[in-house]
């Protein structure tokens, strides 16, 4: 496992970089680079937290010896750190190697991810282990009564018959769990309990899995929650649009709060003013700009513009692109998204070279930069389908019964001065 120091200093260098640090020129990290880790759909970019990564590369290994405990290494470490017992119950000891800290610290997290499925019952617990099909937590909820704390779910099936001891089911678990536990199928073979990666709908470990899971454990550590449905819809809508990247980026930074405006330069003690400075009326906030700002309000009332007759009051960005995306056809939520770019380029334009662009310019802009982009995907797709029509349209095609058919190829290496030759020869069954 990489030391926590060195996973820290490596996440540094990434957000200095992505924050665009150079030497003698110190950029704001507008937001925390474990903040960004966090997913798209929940308000971050989705970069990789390296700490967390590290720790489902070794819950990875940890798997591999729980479903092949003959491996070697599953071998030595049992003989040396939790005989007589399970990787999952295993304690660290006194003195461990390196290597087996650094297996034991993701031994929490399998355990999370772990399901069993019930063949004959004789691994599972059945108060500590996760083998019920109830999602909320997999758990047995009753209290523990007369049934032994270390009980084996084989202490509750008939095995020769192969069915559910249904009466002791009934006196020793509560309603919901005793139907929960007669759900599950049984077989009249001896056939050995399963463990399955929950987070995968195969039941297959997957280092991608593993690691949204790790995050979503470090999130609840934190004390979130998952984000609110409506915001993660909005993040969904935003990234899913056919606009540039660039323009995606920028409606991220919106919704955020994170650009560079009076007001959070004024918070940083960077701005002396936080007001706008083109109405120079009003506090400058990032839904200041975009829609509140008198100037901003000539743009949307251009004749081309989707929203000439909405009122320009002061929406939080939630409420103002929700309404957008209910009220709109994608197209023009699109050429919005362009627009709203534009303003912030023209904003940028007006503080730093005391220029200022007309909104007839401001939306002619947007319009060509939308077009330009859709005309390009067009383009892409158009060479990309012609290439999937040209493969398939050529076919090989048998020859007559008793004959056979040569086909072949040639390659020139003009810069090497080399020529190659590929010939094959098929009868009419289509064999060499």
């Amino acid at each position: 496992m990489l030391p926590r120091r060195i996973c820290k200093e490596i996440s540094s260098l990434m957000a200095r970089f992505w924050w665009g640090y150079k030497e003698k020129d110190n950029k704001i990290q507008w937001r925390s680079w474990d903040k960004l880790g966090d997913s798209k759909r929940d308000g971050g970019l989705g970069f990789r937290d390296l700490e967390c990564f590290n720790q489902v590369m070794l819950a990875k290994q940890c798997w591999r010896m729980l479903n092949s405990p003959s491996l070697m290494v599953a071998k030595i470490m049992k003989e040396k750190y939790f005989r007589g017992a399970d990787l999952n119950d295993a304690k660290l000891g006194n003195n461990p190697l390196y290597i087996w800290r650094s297996l034991w610290s993701a031994i929490e997290l399998v355990k999370e991810g772990t399901l069993w499925r019930v063949g004959n019952g004789r691994k599972i617990s059945i108060w500590h282990h996760k083998w019920l099909p109830c999602p909320s937590s997999y758990k047995v909820q009753s209290p523990q009564t007369s049934l032994p704390h270390d009980a084996k779910v084989s202490l509750l099936i008939d095995v020769g018959n192969g069915y559910w001891k249904r009466d002791l089911i009934s006196e020793s678990f509560n309603k919901m769990d005793a139907e929960q536990i007669c759900k599950l199928p049984i077989s009249r073979l001896d056939v050995e309990d399963k463990m399955v990666w929950e987070p995968t709908k195969n039941g297959r470990f997957s280092v991608k899995s593993a690691y949204f899971l790790g995050k979503e454990r470090i999130r609840r550590k934190r004390g979130e929650g998952s984000g609110k449905d409506k915001v993660e819809e909005m993040w969904k809508q935003i990234w899913n649009l056919d606009v540039q990247g660039v323009v995606k980026l920028f409606l991220w930074k919106v919704g955020q709060e994170l650009l560079p405006i009076k007001e959070n330069l004024h918070r940083r003690k960077v701005s002396a003013s936080n007001m706008c400075p083109i109405c120079e009326r009003r506090v400058e906030t990032a839904v200041h700009m975009i829609w509140g700002c008198s100037a901003a309000s000539d743009v949307w009332a251009m004749d081309e513009s989707p929203v000439r007759k909405w009122c320009n009051a002061e929406w939080g960005f939630a409420e103002l692109w929700a309404s957008m995306f209910q009220k709109l056809r994608i197209e023009d939520v699109e050429l919005m998204a362009y627009t709203m770019m534009r303003l912030w380029l023209r904003r940028n334009l007006l503080v730093f070279e005391n220029k200022f662009d007309a909104p007839e310019n401001v939306f002619k802009a947007a319009k060509l930069a939308m077009s330009e982009f859709k005309e390009a995907n067009l383009i892409k797709q158009r060479c990309l389908g012609a290439r999937a029509v040209r493969r398939e349209a050529v076919k090989w095609e048998k020859p007559e019964v008793g004959m056979v058919k040569v086909n072949w190829d040639t390659a020139v290496d003009a810069n090497n001065g080399r020529v190659g030759l590929g010939v094959v020869v098929r009868d009419d069954q289509g064999k060499f």
